[in-house]
């Protein structure tokens, strides 16, 4: 009998959001740290997990850093993961930035070089950049007449390019491809193969049910089971972007792990109103010219000039620009 998984686009842990919910919480340390031990191939002992980790700046005038997620070693090595779905073409110079602030924090006024400790970096990417057919690369310094002799491993990088991973036919044995299959989630095969493989994988799977938003409160969204009828809360602070395209009686899907609310999903596209528009200049026949909206959720959008006051619009929810006449 084979086993059902039920796959659901919209839940999938390559999401930073998602990753960050699922992996930052205490009680699933222990799916982080085996998924972390399949990549660096040796045990680890976790001390504290963080998500949204700012990299201060050193001046004023320096750029700073968020980490998606932060893992403190008992031995006092950092891993940062970084979860990153469109090809920017920057993660190669975004994550040697990270780990040099990281290794930068490190040392104090008169402190010994020997105390700095291996920062790793772990990126988990949807697209292919590295041309090599391997879906996961590990990359350390080396001496380029003896490429098998490293020096000095302060700062690894793990590149794993889940593109690749689901155009293969991976060794399903291995733990590294059953937590690349439940990252991945687009091949039922694979995610079936790596639950039978690995227990942890099986149970780490999502729960999502559509749900009603009611109103708020304030502090928090109240969404209702159309079904049971039961009510849920989640703190506002929870849905800083959703709330921009939330309005009452709309449906969205609520996703959770043993109860547990990890986020809200809401559909691709929405329908809201125009209540303040902008002027539009006389004259103005610029092709792809804009000017500024305010949407019935308070959310200020850009929007041609021909849209006016009162208006219906669908949105991205993703990018949270104007999509076209409702």
């Amino acid at each position: 009998m084979s086993l059902k998984i039920q796959i659901n686009p919209e839940l999938k842990m390559k999401s930073d959001i998602m990753f960050k919910a699922f992996y930052g919480r205490k009680e699933n340390e222990e799916f982080l740290q085996d998924f972390l031990e399949a990549v660096l191939e040796e045990k680890i002992k976790i001390k504290k997990v963080m998500h949204d980790v700012r990299l201060e700046q050193l001046a004023k005038e320096q750029k700073f850093g968020i980490l998606d997620l932060g893992v403190e070693l008992e031995d006092g090595e950092f891993i940062n993961v970084e979860i990153q779905i469109k090809n920017y073409k920057n993660i190669e110079k975004r994550t040697t930035f990270y780990a040099c602030k990281k290794l930068i924090e490190q040392l104090g006024p008169g402190e010994d070089y020997r105390q700095l400790k291996p920062t790793i970096i772990i990126a988990i990417l949807d697209y292919s950049f590295i041309k090599l057919p391997e879906y996961i690369t590990e990359t350390v310094r080396v001496v380029k007449e003896h490429r098998e002799y490293e020096i000095n491993n302060d700062v690894k990088y793990y590149y794993i390019e889940l593109e690749k991973f689901r155009n293969q036919n991976p060794d399903m044995t291995k733990r590294i491809n059953q937590w690349s299959a439940f990252l991945d989630m687009e091949r039922r095969d694979l995610l079936e193969m790596a639950c039978k493989e690995n227990d942890k994988v099986k149970r780490a799977q999502i729960d999502k049910k559509e749900m009603q938003y009611l109103y708020n409160t304030g502090d928090a969204f109240v969404f209702m089971d159309r079904e049971t009828y039961e009510q849920i809360e989640i703190p506002a602070e929870n849905l800083e972007w959703e709330k921009n395209f939330l309005k009452e009686s709309d449906t969205a899907t609520i996703r959770s792990f043993e109860g547990e609310v990890l986020g809200v999903q809401l559909p691709d596209k929405v329908t809201l109103q125009i209540t303040e528009a902008e002027q539009a200049v006389k004259g103005d026949t610029a092709t792809g010219a804009t000017k500024n909206a305010v949407l019935e959720t308070g959310f200020q959008i850009k929007v041609p000039l021909f849209i006016n006051e009162g208006e219906m619009v669908v949105i991205s929810t993703a990018e949270g620009k104007y999509s076209g006449r409702a």
